[in-house]
This record gives structure tokens, C-alpha cells and sequence, in this order.
């Protein structure tokens, strides 16, 4: 099978009109003929140039399309440009057209790289990233032997001429894919993103955020930290025994499930199930603590990331740690987090507090399926 920088390269060459048959046809159909020339000369002449238009066109445009789409890959990752073998096969549901555009295995067949696009073919719902909600899958004949799979997604390019979107997903298993039949799907679509950066006033919670506020445990979905001599290094700070602050976090040894001690302030009946809701801000311990509540995350994905700090002197101090969990709210599931800061009290004064606040909404079920096999590249 060939790779698609050798189909782009041919693509080029394949059609090329001949010049002089073309400036004939034209002069043909300037000169005057008979009605009856004219039914039985121009008529078949005008439909055999506009097949050569078409032709010529429309491999213009094939190249174009495979060429840009080998300009992606080369992008990303010069070094498997060549690897990828192109697919070209879409599914079209609600008016949004999935189209996998090109895939490349490794690791066995047990890692897949896989290069989609989407596109409106009925508006202009999609003019730049959208978010395929996790709930993205590649299977094929042994899928259902595998115990675990592990992926990503990343947003590549949009390609303001064809109004694409790229995106480019890797998925792993224990199991290696079958090349002979595989299926690469997606359920759900978000259309509408937006992100905004947002200050924090320290004041949010309560009028002295160095006020004690009382504290609960809840169980652990989710943590993140910073390898502290590395922020240590890049921050300056010389706060003693971080690992302990962080131990002091978790809930008694022998517990079932993994819990953390939490800042205990408004109270989850109080949150907005569609929005942000600042719900507790603490600073103790040479460390800001701040908790956010952000909504129902069903059909929605709203996070704050990342939160840091603004110093008088213009330098900033990003989030050291971090805990999810979720809360119940009538029959929502509400997505809470924990974000921690250090910071001296010196640098406390004249700071400033600020999150990245993004969410992307309007979801869109479509069910996206497209099947296809993969052949070995040619050497």
C-alpha cells in the first residue's frame, strides 16, 4: 500500500490535460456552426472538456487534501511521516462528516496513531477545535480480548479552505489490533469552545483569607502534583517538608477508599450545576488553597487550568497540587477540585490570583463509525 507522500507526490502527475486539445476545443466553440454542427460537434465537445476540467480538478484537489494532511504528520512528527498509511474512508451523521485520514501502527500492532478530521457539510458548526469527549474508540476482531486500553487526543489544525478540523488520537491495548478489519468511532461531539482568563479576588470567600474554615473528607477521584525540587529550583521557596503538607491531606491508614481532607465552605446545594462556583479560598501554611466547583460535566467539559498566582514583581507561581472529587446535587454529579500554591507572605502582598477558565459546550450525538483494513506500506 502506498504511503501518502508517495500518492501525494503522484497525484500531480497522474492527469495533465493536452494544451493544444484544449485552446482547440475553446476556438470550436467560439466559431459559428450550423444548428445541427452545433447539436452533434459542441455539445459532445463541451461535455468532453468539462470531463477534463473535472478530472483535472478534481485530482487538484485530492492532492491537495493528502498533501496537507502529509504536511500535518510531517509537522507533528517528521520522523513517522512516511509510516503513515492513508484511509480516506468517512462516516457522515447529522450533517458533521468523521473522516480517518490516514493510520499508523507500532509497538506490534498494540499502539495506534490515528489522523481524523471533522467537517459541517451543511453549515459552519465547526470553524476551528471541537472536543470529541473521551468518547472516541478504535476495535477490531480481538478487541473484546484486551483488559485494558489507554488513550489521547490532541487538536492538530484547522484548514480554513476545506473548514476541517484535525485531530490526531493514540490508542494502546495488551492486545495487538487485527489490520484486517478495524473500526475507529466516535460517540459525541462538543461544537462551541470558549476559555477565559479570569482573577480570582482573594476576597471571593471570605473577607480574610487567612480565616480558619473548617475542613471534610471526601473520596478521591482524581490528584496531580509538580516534582517539588523542581518547583523548589524554579520558584525560589524553601518551604520545609512539602510531602508532609500533602500527607496531612489524606484520611487515616486502612481506609477502603482513597480520601483526602478537603476545605469544607459553600456548601454543594449552593453550586451552579452549569457553571463555575468558587466554594472555598484559604491561605495557611505558607500555601493558598483554593476549591472550585465545576458543574455538571455530563455532556459539558468545563475545567480551570491552570491557576497561578501574579506577584507585585510580575513573576508568577503555578499550582503545586491538585485533588478532584464529586459530589451529588439531586440526580447531578457535581466535579469539584482543590488547587494549592505556595507562597511566602511576603509574596502574598500585592499578588494576584487567576485561572484559565474553559468549557466546551453543545454536544452533539452522531455515533461516528467508520470500518477499513490496513495493508503494509510499500518499501
Amino acid at each position: 500500500m502506498k504511503t501518502l507522500k508517495q500518492i501525494y507526490k503522484e497525484s500531480y502527475d497522474e492527469v495533465r490535460p493536452d494544451r493544444e486539445l484544449v485552446e482547440d476545443m475553446l476556438e470550436d466553440a467560439r466559431t459559428e456552426r450550423r444548428k445541427w454542427i452545433q447539436y452533434a460537434v459542441l455539445r459532445p465537445i463541451a461535455v468532453v472538456l468539462l470531463g477534463v476540467i473535472v478530472l483535472f480538478g478534481g485530482t487538484s484537489v485530492m492532492a491537495r487534501n493528502v498533501g496537507y494532511v502529509y504536511g500535518i504528520i510531517e509537522r507533528t512528527s517528521p520522523e513517522l511521516a512516511d509510516l503513515f498509511v492513508p484511509i480516506q474512508k468517512s462516516s457522515t451523521k447529522a450533517g458533521i462528516c468523521m473522516e480517518v485520514e490516514a493510520i499508523y501502527l507500532e509497538d506490534g500492532d498494540k499502539t495506534a496513531q490515528v489522523l481524523i478530521s471533522f467537517q459541517d457539510t451543511q453549515g459552519d458548526r465547526i470553524q476551528g477545535p471541537v472536543d470529541l469527549f473521551e468518547s472516541y474508540y478504535l476495535s477490531s476482531l480481538n478487541s473484546q480480548d484486551a483488559s485494558w486500553v489507554v488513550g489521547g487526543c490532541s487538536y492538530v489544525d484547522y484548514d480554513q479552505e476545506t473548514g476541517k478540523a484535525y485531530y490526531r488520537i493514540q490508542l494502546s491495548s495488551d492486545i495487538a489490533y487485527e489490520r484486517s478489519k478495524l473500526t475507529f468511532g466516535v460517540r459525541e461531539l462538543l461544537l462551541h469552545h470558549e476559555e477565559e482568563e479570569r482573577e480570582i479576588p482573594m476576597t471571593e470567600i471570605s473577607a480574610d483569607i487567612s480565616a480558619d474554615m473548617p475542613t471534610k473528607y471526601v473520596t478521591m477521584s482524581g490528584r496531580g502534583v509538580t516534582d517539588w525540587e523542581d518547583y523548589a529550583q524554579l520558584c525560589g521557596l524553601t518551604m520545609e517538608e512539602p510531602m508532609a503538607f500533602i500527607e496531612g491531606l489524606y484520611s487515616t491508614p486502612g481506609d477502603p477508599w482513597p480520601s483526602a481532607r478537603v476545605l469544607d465552605g459553600i456548601p454543594v446545594s449552593e453550586c451552579a450545576v452549569d457553571d463555575f462556583t468558587i466554594t472555598g479560598l484559604q491561605y495557611k501554611d505558607n500555601v493558598i488553597r483554593l476549591q472550585i466547583c465545576w458543574g455538571d460535566c455530563t455532556h459539558v467539559d468545563r475545567h480551570v487550568f491552570p491557576v497561578f498566582l501574579k506577584l507585585a514583581d510580575g513573576t508568577e507561581r503555578r499550582l503545586w497540587f491538585s485533588i478532584s472529587w464529586g459530589e451529588k446535587q439531586g440526580d447531578k454529579r457535581l466535579v469539584f477540585y482543590e488547587y494549592y500554591l505556595p507562597c511566602t507572605p511576603e509574596e502574598l502582598e500585592g499578588a494576584s490570583l487567576y485561572g484559565l477558565f474553559s468549557k466546551t459546550e453543545d454536544p452533539l450525538e452522531g455515533n461516528w463509525k467508520v470500518t477499513f483494513r490496513v495493508e503494509d506500506t510499500e518499501e
